[in-house]
């Protein structure tokens, strides 16, 4: 299963892709290529949410057309979950699945 782990930092929130099946963690980028900010773009931490969900869905769906598209939406939902950002804290990515599921956004497959 994989999830993702943040917590906060004197810069932002700073977020780690864990995949317990595969002990392979790497930290979530902020995806400044995808919807430039005033941040400076060298930053790994997250300085809003709405960043944070175009981030876990493009790393998700591995699309990132489809998380440009679909992102606002998700940030809506994620900002009405109660995240304990002075704690850390974790986001299944079956969160994320359901979600997708839920829109009829559809994930694309990845090489075996």
């Amino acid at each position: 299963m994989k999830f993702y782990r943040g917590q906060q930092s004197p810069g932002g929130i700073v977020v780690a892709v864990v995949d317990e099946e595969s002990g392979f963690n790497y930290p979530l980028q902020p995806r400044y290529d995808l919807v430039p900010s005033q941040a400076d773009a060298t930053q790994c931490a997250f300085d809003d949410l709405e960043r944070l969900s175009l981030a876990m869905l493009a790393d998700y769906l591995e699309d990132d057309e489809a998380a440009l598209e679909h992102y606002p939406t998700l940030h809506k939902r994620v900002q009405t979950m109660e995240i304990p950002f002075d704690k850390t804290w974790n986001i299944p990515e079956r969160f994320l699945e359901l979600y997708c599921s839920r829109l009829g956004i559809v994930r694309k497959a990845r090489p075996k």
